[in-house]
């Protein structure tokens, strides 16, 4: 078990800038992901931006 965790803590120094950007590519996607609102139906979404409330709307396609 010894030498696999001096052959991991190699890895690590050797690759540290690269594993440091991913990790900060992580985390900038988790702190500006939003979430769904869930709004599955046009009567729903109609009645979320018509509550009186301020609304943001993100539109986004998958094609």
């Amino acid at each position: 078990m010894k030498p696999m965790l001096e052959h991991i803590a190699r890895f690590i120094q050797a690759q540290w800038m690269i594993l440091l950007f991913i990790t900060a590519i992580a985390a900038v996607w988790l702190f500006l992901h939003t979430e769904s609102s869930g709004a599955a139906s046009l009567e729903e979404f109609e009645r979320k931006t018509h509550a009186g409330q301020p609304v943001v709307v993100e539109f986004f396609s998958n094609t």
